[in-house]
């Protein structure tokens, strides 16, 4: 049943399952079934939402340590005892 199978992906944080059942076409029987539905794609927004967050901050964090590096490239070559 595709609620099971989003709340397992949800409790599991497994976004690529998440996404393929997004793209899924669920049929519900009843109004507490689309309820419940619509709490857990909720929850599975908050999810993505979280992880994009992290990945900027990972993004920012290289970057910054990528410009790190390249400046001190520069200073090990110019403090060089070898010339």
């Amino acid at each position: 049943m595709w609620l099971d199978q989003f709340k397992i992906a949800l409790i599991n944080q497994n976004l690529e399952k998440l996404i393929s059942l997004q793209t899924s076409q669920p049929s519900f029987l009843t109004l507490d079934e689309m309820q419940t539905a619509a709490a857990f794609i909720k929850q599975a927004l908050l999810l993505f939402k979280n992880e994009q967050l992290q990945m900027s901050q990972s993004m920012r964090l290289l970057k910054k340590n990528i410009e790190f590096q390249k400046s001190t490239i520069h200073l090990e070559n110019r403090f060089s005892i070898e010339s």
